[in-house]
């Protein structure tokens, strides 16, 4: 259906076109037709001057004119009626009929259609008016929460109902919740960054709701390695600001704090979670069981940064290279992330950010050598060591960023993964990776 509209509404804009092209041929039609008139004038002014030279004749015979007079007289009446006799009297033009005008109103919108096929590739617009017939209402479904999974058939075809889907929230823009649903949409296809941008803007279109809020601060979170930035720590203060004791909110300050080391504070956030969920009714030992591990963790990592001793449960050693030809583009302001996660996508489990100052730059080369522990994990429920011991398909890859952010950015310097050895844990080699190539 989108394909025909397009095509009437194109096929009218042509003709409207062609009506343009053929308005000169038509305004020299109504030329050519005045021109009858001006031949009768002509005709009449030399009728004119003949009738003059008969009087003159007539007066130089009965004597009233001498013979210069009527010599000079004669002759310049004769002369005058030369001049007028050779003016052109018509105007040499094309003059069009019906067939002109049928071919262009046939050619005209043939050779628009033919320039529009080739100008470039039109496919990928085909596919999307297609993706809207079929898909279009269960993307608005699925956006609106009139269903929660999309139909079979759909399934079938996730690019084109991703399509629908995007198609869809654009043009309800200004609807917080499509750009939620939208988010959800690109975690289950593994685009954080993607989903960190539809909820940001949903978050700025509905700043006061703290579902979208939570889950904008969460999953920048997450999608930046488990770094609670500027931007989500302030995002997180605005919902304790208005609700103390939002339980969400007070877990992910806690989890950013101990991320970046001020135990202090991620102590007190812990006990303030744990003073609510038992002032609760009900069995909430999972829960507490819960907070008792985290407190283990903050412990152990404080007491290791207090000896600055090397973690005993060192499992991981990198040995990061950049290629000869990337090394003077890399700034001293640079970052270095390098990261261990799944094969099969998701959020890091180990994260480590130094500055890239720290490569050891001598005749032309960069390189360093980075050790991942337990320490470096992003969650203490998902610890490198254990992601190890149990042979999980694990790659590795570093990255230098311009911009200090966990998320890549155009211009980065990044490696390919580098997938590790099943029996990794054991073996304890290090695992050369080389940044050679830039983030497109």
């Amino acid at each position: 259906m989108t394909l025909i509209w397009f095509l009437i509404a194109a096929l009218l804009l042509a003709l409207v076109l062609a009506l343009i092209v053929l308005s000169p041929w038509l305004r020299d039609k109504h030329k050519v037709a005045r021109a009858p008139q001006h031949d009768q004038l002509l005709s009449l002014n030399i009728d004119v001057f003949r009738a003059r030279l008969a009087e003159l004749g007539d007066d130089y015979a009965n004597g009233r004119v001498d013979d210069a007079t009527y010599t000079t007289q004669k002759r310049l009446l004769e002369r005058q009626l030369l001049d007028i006799s050779a003016e052109p009297n018509t105007v040499a033009s094309f003059v069009p009929n019906w067939k002109s005008y049928a071919i262009f109103l046939v050619w005209l919108p043939f050779l628009s259609a033919a320039a529009y096929l080739m100008i470039g590739n039109r496919s990928p617009v085909y596919d999307l008016w297609q993706a809207q017939d079929r898909y279009g209402n269960i993307a608005d479904d699925l956006l609106t929460g009139r269903i929660d999974t999309p139909p079979a058939e759909a399934a079938r075809d996730p690019q084109a109902l991703l399509s629908a889907i995007q198609t869809n929230v654009y043009r309800h823009a200004d609807d917080p919740m499509r750009w939620y649903h939208l988010s959800e949409v690109y975690l289950a296809v593994q685009a954080p960054e993607q989903a960190i941008t539809a909820l940001q803007r949903a978050y700025r279109l509905s700043p006061d709701d703290e579902r979208l809020a939570l889950a904008y601060a969460q999953t920048r979170f997450f999608g930046q390695g488990g770094t609670l930035d500027d931007e989500a720590r302030q995002v997180v203060a605005r919902i304790l600001q208005r609700n103390p004791q939002h339980e969400g909110a007070q877990m992910l300050m806690l989890m950013g704090d101990m991320q970046a080391g001020d135990y202090d504070n991620a102590r007190r956030w812990l006990a303030s979670l744990r003073q609510q969920i038992q002032s609760r009714s009900g069995d909430h030992t999972q829960a507490l069981n819960s907070l008792s591990q985290l407190a283990q963790t903050i412990d152990e990592r404080a007491a290791q940064a207090d000896t600055q001793a090397p973690a005993s449960q060192a499992a991981l050693t990198i040995n990061v290279q950049i290629a000869p030809d990337l090394v003077n583009q890399i700034a001293p302001n640079d970052s270095l992330f390098v990261l261990v996660r799944p094969k099969a996508g998701g959020a890091p489990i180990a994260v480590k950010k130094l500055a890239a100052a720290a490569l050891a730059q001598t005749q032309g080369k960069a390189d360093l050598t980075v050790t991942l522990s337990d320490s470096d994990s992003l969650m203490p429920t998902a610890k490198l060591s254990q992601a190890l011991a149990v042979n999980d398909t694990l790659t590795v890859l570093a990255r230098v960023s311009h911009s200090g952010n966990a998320m890549p950015q155009t211009g980065d310097l990044t490696s390919n993964a580098i997938e590790l050895p099943p029996d990794q844990a054991k073996s304890n080699a290090a695992v050369d990776v080389m940044v050679n190539h830039l983030v497109p």
